[in-house]
C-alpha cells in the first residue's frame, strides 16, 4: 500500500506539473498573442499617422501651388490688359505719326523736286 501511495503521489505530482506547465504555456501564449496584436495595432496607428502627415503635406503643397498659379494668372492677365490698352491707345497715335511723317516727306520731296525744276529752267 505504501508503494501505491508513492506511485499515486508521483502521478499526482506529475499531473500537477503538467497542469502548471500547461498553465504557464497558456500564459506565455496569451502574452505573445497580446504582444503580436499590440505590435499590429502600433503599426496600424503609425501607418494612419504617416498617411495623415502625407495627406497634410500634399494638401499644403497643392495649396501653395494653387496660390502661385492664381498669382501668375493674375499677373498674365494684367500684362495682357496693359498690352491691349497700349495697343488701343498708342497704336493709333503711332499710325497717325507715320502718316504725318509720310505726308511731310512727300511734301519735302515735292518741294525739293520743284526747286530742282526751277533751277533747271
Amino acid at each position: 500500500e505504501n508503494e501505491i501511495g508513492k506511485i499515486d503521489a508521483i502521478v499526482h505530482e506529475s499531473i500537477l506539473q503538467r497542469n502548471l506547465s500547461t498553465e504557464q504555456k497558456e500564459k506565455e501564449f496569451k502574452y505573445l498573442t497580446e504582444k503580436i496584436f499590440d505590435r499590429f495595432d502600433k503599426e496600424a496607428a503609425e501607418k494612419k499617422d504617416m498617411e495623415r502627415r502625407i495627406i497634410s503635406y500634399i494638401e499644403e503643397k497643392s495649396s501653395l501651388l494653387r496660390g502661385e498659379v492664381s498669382r501668375e494668372v493674375a499677373n498674365r492677365q494684367d500684362s495682357i490688359d496693359a498690352l491691349r490698352i497700349l495697343l488701343e491707345n498708342d497704336l493709333p497715335k503711332i499710325q497717325e505719326a507715320i502718316r504725318a511723317e509720310a505726308i511731310e516727306r512727300e511734301e519735302n520731296d515735292n518741294e525739293f523736286m520743284g526747286t530742282i525744276q526751277n533751277e533747271i529752267q
